[in-house]
């Protein structure tokens, strides 16, 4: 405690051994130090009353002196040493933060930081592969989606599986068409119905090669496609006047017609007779 509040405290006391002072009336007579020197005050009022209690004697009444004890109390304070604060047990090393902190000290290297701008790397060739995959037509992206597609032609060695990439890619196209009826912009759908020609001629193409084989899976993947612009068809108000879904129909009329013969067990349709109006018809004998 320092001595300004000492004195404080001393003349706390002596007032209140006066008379002239009293607890309550402290803030009065120190104003905002009574908060400093109140707990002190208190404390030396208990200690006096318990180590004077009131008893009965003949001898004449001396009053107490405070400011002694107060004083004796304070230089008991003063020289009694401090325990020194016991040390807090450290605590365990956490298993989390050993691992952060490898992970760290590992991609402040060199080998870390080849690996973490390799995982980088990857991480936008996968979004850049999905935004790809996820494009529709007059995004940035549908480009790179069509080049995705056809380079699955370019790759395959063999004609049938040719034949089959590329009408897997008309099929995307044809569920492109079918998702933009009412909302489909007259370039989105000249892009797309170009697109699905394309890939048409190009199964025909290969379908011409003499090691192509796959005629019945042509066939039948062909039909499957014109019962679908068939159905377009039925709603191609919704489609605006960019469509030429007529001409679908038709190029895909043309590309059965061509492969049909070549269909293994195959036989043409029996042409239809129409009866001569001028050749009356047999009478029943009765």
């Amino acid at each position: 405690m320092t001595k300004p509040a000492a004195d404080m405290v001393a003349q706390a006391l002596n007032m209140i051994e006066r008379g002239d002072l009293t607890l309550e009336k402290g803030p009065e007579v120190f104003g905002e130090a009574w908060d400093l020197v109140y707990p002190a005050v208190k404390i030396a009022l208990k200690v006096n009353l318990a180590s004077q209690p009131p008893v009965i004697s003949s001898r004449p009444f001396q009053p107490l002196d405070l400011s002694s004890g107060w004083h004796s109390l304070q230089s008991q304070l003063e020289t009694t040493p401090q325990l020194a604060a016991s040390p807090q047990p450290a605590r365990p090393a956490q298993p989390v933060f050993e691992w952060w902190a490898w992970l760290l000290r590992f991609f402040q290297s060199r080998p870390g930081q080849a690996l973490g701008g390799s995982l980088v790397g990857l991480v936008l060739v996968f979004f850049l592969a999905l935004g790809v995959a996820e494009s529709q037509p007059g995004d940035p992206l549908y480009r790179a989606r069509l080049g995705w597609e056809y380079l699955g032609e370019f790759v395959e060695l063999n004609p049938d599986q040719k034949a089959l990439v590329a009408l897997r890619s008309a099929d995307n196209r044809l569920a492109e068409l079918e998702n933009m009826a009412f909302a489909a912009k007259p370039d989105q759908l000249l892009e797309v119905q170009g697109q699905y020609l394309r890939a048409l001629d190009a199964s025909a193409r290969y379908s011409a090669n003499p090691l192509f084989h796959s005629y019945l899976a042509l066939y039948e993947q062909l039909n499957v496609q014109r019962d679908r612009v068939t159905r377009l068809q039925l709603a191609e108000y919704s489609f605006g006047p960019g469509a030429r879904l007529q001409y679908l129909a038709g190029r895909l009329d043309d590309a059965v017609y061509i492969i049909a013969p070549r269909v293994p067990g195959y036989s043409p349709p029996a042409p239809e007779v129409t009866p001569n109006p001028a050749t009356p018809a047999p009478v029943p004998v009765r």
